[in-house]
């Protein structure tokens, strides 16, 4: 087992947003799946900087599961009103 693995598995058992609330189901998959690459990136062989991705060594209770839910879409009317509540800026 890495010497990382329990430092990861605690860090994602604590994971909160930015104003100190816990991330969602599925934002805290999406952060984990994004580390995980990280980490997959740096074990590479050409680059060497771990001998291999930590992430590989967490149980399956201390990785963040995958959300159920099916993604909402937007409905045709629903659309117009988003772009007209945006900031001009995020257009």
């Amino acid at each position: 087992m890495s010497e990382y693995a329990d430092d990861i598995a605690k860090y994602f058992r604590n994971i909160t947003s930015t104003r100190g609330l816990p991330l969602s189901p599925g934002s805290s998959r999406v952060v984990f799946m994004v580390f995980s690459d990280i980490m997959t990136y740096a074990a590479n062989r050409r680059r060497g900087f771990l001998e291999r991705n930590p992430c590989v060594d967490l149980e399956q209770g201390e990785r963040p599961a995958p959300s159920n839910l099916s993604p909402r879409v937007l409905t045709p009317e629903e659309t117009p009103r988003l772009l007209e509540a945006c900031q001009p800026e995020w257009l």
